[in-house]
This record gives C-alpha cells, structure tokens and sequence, in this order.
C-alpha cells in the first residue's frame, strides 16, 4: 500500500515539473534574447583595476571623513562666535543709546555725581539694591543711579524751600508760627523718600504689567525651543513678537537675550533676570532654565514643567 503511494507522489512530482517547465519556457519565448555575460563588455585586468580605483576612493573617504567633520564643526563654532560678538556689539551699541536719551549731559552728570560725593551718599550711589530697582523701574545705564541719587539729595531742599514759601511768605495756610516750622522741617524727610516712593511705584506697576503678559510670553517661549530655537533664539522671538502688545515683557526679554549673547556667565544673564523684576514667575523660569544649562535637560522638556 505505501509503495503504491509512493508511485502516486513521484508522479504528481513529475506532472508538476513538467508543467513549471512548460510554462517557464513559455514566458522566456516571448523574452527578447540578451546576453548579460560581462565578458562582451569588460575584460577581467579592467575590471580588477575599476575595483582597485573604488576600494581606494572608499578607504580615503572613510580616513577623511573625521577631518572633514571637524572642520566643519569649527566652521559652525566660528561662526556662532562671529554672531555672538556681533549681538554683544549692538546690544552695547543699543545701551549706549538709550543712555544718551536720558536728556543729561557729561557735564551734567559729573556736576551731579560730585554733588552725591559731597554729602557722603557714594555708598548709595554703588549699590547693587538700587541698580537693579532702577532696572526694574525702566531705568537702564550709568547714568540712572547718578540722576536718581541727586533728585533724593536736591528734592528735600525743594520741598522744604516750597513749603517756607508757602507758609512764610505767602502766607497760603493761616496756622501759627510752630506749626509752620515743624511742617517746614517734616517736608525736609518727606522730600527726602519721594523719589523712592515714585520709582517704587513705577517698579509695582511694570510688574504687575508684566506679570499679566508673561503667561502668553512663556506660552510663546516654549512653542520657539520646541521648533527647534535655541536659548537666545526663543527669547529674541518673544521680543519682537511681543513687542506691540507687551512692551515691558518684550524689554526685559530683550534685556535677557542681550545679556545671554555679550555675559561671559549665562546663568548670570538668568539671574539678573529674576532680579530685575523680583517675580516669583521669572524666577521660577529663570531656575528651570539654569538647571537647564546646567544638567543638559533639555529646553522644551523644563518650561514645560512651568507653563
């Protein structure tokens, strides 16, 4: 019985064959006749040698791939180090410009700041505290911490001089002779803080202007870093996109990115940054950004967390 199974296998086999046969024969015959055989084209030395001349190029390529990569890696630091000191130098020219439209001459200036030394406010005059309030207030440059010194050194004397006029002279108040010597003498202090309660006040209100622009502005931040921009990238976009609508975000990010580009420090541009407005906000995305730079997490993974 197995035997005659086998019989019946060996021959569907043979069917088999002969019908693939048949049919591959069919399909050749309608085949134009080609002869592919490489001997009609090349001969064997030529042949060898155009194999030679391949593996040659292909083992010069592989030694001087390396190089190649590192002069192009120096091209690209060259030039990220030509645009930087291009940036350091307009933002310094921009610095300078706006210090010159603060309507002060030299001299002026120099009048003022002999002026401070002589009543012993130097101190004041260096500190850190009031350079970055002045900042925040909008009130940039060298010669912002001289103007303001002065005006608290000259508006007590205004006060008090405006205040004897009134009441010695005019006679504007019908009070009696020591109450117009004690408000003569309280007008002395008061003339004294009102420039520090006028900028403190402008200081209050550009943050709060900032604080209800700032969540668009770091909405707009992180969609830059995810399209690929970098640090100062993202920041010089938000400048000019908020610019027409948000003209305290638009300046303390052009600040910022002005600082990234010319600092030596960049966590420091981040930390002037924060200083600057002393909001909770800023400080938060000025962290996040530092342990940023600092860890290699990556931009859009850590203003994420904060948005």
């Amino acid at each position: 019985m197995f035997a005659q199974m086998e019989g019946i296998d060996d021959a569907i086999g043979q069917m088999s064959d002969g019908f693939i046969d048949d049919a591959l024969r069919a399909i050749l015959s309608y085949l134009p006749d080609v002869d592919f055989s490489p001997g009609d084209y090349i001969d064997l030395p030529t042949a060898i040698l155009l194999m030679a001349i391949m593996a040659t190029f292909m083992v010069i390529v592989v030694i001087t791939m390396p190089y190649i990569r590192q002069y192009q890696m120096k091209s690209r630091l060259k030039a990220v180090a030509k645009r930087r000191e291009e940036l350091k130098a307009l933002q310094l020219a921009k610095r300078q410009e706006s210090s010159k439209k603060s309507g002060v001459s030299e001299s002026q200036l120099g009048l003022m700041k002999k002026v401070v030394e002589m009543v012993n406010l130097q101190e004041l005059l260096e500190a850190r505290e009031l350079k970055l309030k002045l900042a925040g207030a909008g009130y940039r440059g060298a010669s912002a911490a001289i103007i303001f010194t002065f005006l608290r050194v000259l508006t007590p004397f205004v006060f008090a001089g405006v205040a004897a006029f009134l009441l010695f002279v005019a006679k504007t108040f019908d009070v009696d002779h020591t109450t117009k010597i004690i408000i003569t003498v309280v007008s002395f202090p008061i003339g004294f803080y009102f420039p520090h309660l006028i900028l403190t006040s402008q200081l209050q209100a550009r943050q709060k202007e900032f604080i209800s622009n700032f969540p668009d502005s770091l909405d707009l931040l992180v969609i830059c870093v995810e399209a690929g921009l970098s640090m100062e990238g993202a920041f010089n976009r938000v400048t000019e996109e908020m610019a027409s609508t948000a003209a305290v975000v638009s300046m303390e990010f052009g600040m910022t990115s002005a600082e990234l580009a010319y600092l030596g420090d960049r966590q420091q541009a981040l930390v002037n940054f924060h200083s600057r407005m002393a909001v909770d906000s800023v400080k938060s995305l000025s962290t996040s950004l530092i342990q940023s730079e600092k860890y290699g997490t990556p931009l859009a993974t850590a203003l994420r967390v904060i948005s």
